[in-house]
């Protein structure tokens, strides 16, 4: 993050964008970490090595995923009936 702290200052001071001389991304490691756990959350939800079910599982059809959890509503109420 130096660096790149480091890089940003020598842009702004060839383009002479006041923004980019101020720009402390040290400062700002906290809030890129969290950009970047939010767009993991948004873009690959499975994570980045899902496995064929949890992928299966999350993007399945409203069809599909209304049949499963009716199938599992079914199954917990005969168990509970015996």
């Amino acid at each position: 993050l130096v660096q790149l702290t480091q890089w940003s200052h020598q842009l702004g001071a060839f383009t002479h964008v006041g923004f980019l001389n101020e720009l402390d991304f040290v400062n700002l490691k906290f809030l890129l970490y969290g950009l970047a756990l939010v767009l993991m959350m948004l873009f690959r939800p499975e994570g980045l090595l899902p496995s064929s079910r949890r992928a299966r599982e999350l993007h399945a059809s409203p069809e599909i995923a209304a049949a499963e959890s009716q199938e599992l509503y079914d199954v917990s109420t005969e168990a509970q009936s015996a």
